[in-house]
């Protein structure tokens, strides 16, 4: 599968599960103040930190504050951080579980995934300096010039999980995937 071929995939099974998210009633509903930090490095390098509460009601549009959410939809579990910046866009990062269940480790690996397109394979993606409205209206292929990287290896470990809390660590390697040329 092409790099273009998976990372619109995995672009369509983030947008469809927190599209369908918005409307669940689910752990992203309660309010919840959640908590994401991590460190990137290579091309782009940095620390994401998402604290806060984001609304996934359906009336809540877009989120533009900062914050993290655990959502889920049926068996697919993921969590959605987002770091605001200037100009009313923001940096968000979603990491997809996939189908997993409990606690325990998932490897990401969308190179032999053979249902990337459906969410069931866990998956990352991070989009830097994207315009939340733009992405709301048209989540594929997403904004065109947003950079974004796509984990296509690594682990995930769950060591705690709630009806509310996921608590856990993540690593792996992401491709730079450019947007333009999804569409």
């Amino acid at each position: 599968m092409s790099v273009v071929r998976i990372a619109r995939a995995v672009l369509l099974a983030l947008a469809t599960l927190t599209t369908a998210c918005a409307d669940s009633t689910g752990p992203g509903d309660t309010g919840a103040h959640g908590s994401l930090r991590f460190t990137y490095s290579g091309a782009v390098s940095g620390n994401f930190v998402a604290e806060g509460v984001i609304d996934v009601s359906s009336d809540a549009g877009p989120p533009t504050n900062a914050g993290a959410v655990a959502l889920s939809e049926g068996d697919l579990f993921a969590v959605m951080g987002v770091r605001p910046k200037a100009g009313n866009r923001v940096d968000m990062f979603i990491l997809s579980l996939g189908n997993m269940r409990g606690t325990g480790t998932a490897n990401i690996n969308l190179l032999t995934c053979q249902d990337v397109g459906s969410g069931a394979c866990p998956s990352g993606v991070f989009m830097l300096d994207l315009d939340p409205e733009g992405a709301a209206i048209d989540p594929e292929p997403a904004v065109p010039g947003t950079p974004m990287y796509i984990l296509t290896t690594g682990i995930i470990t769950v060591t705690s999980r709630s009806a509310t809390r996921i608590r856990g660590t993540f690593s792996g390697t992401a491709i730079s995937a450019d947007i333009a040329s999804l569409g």
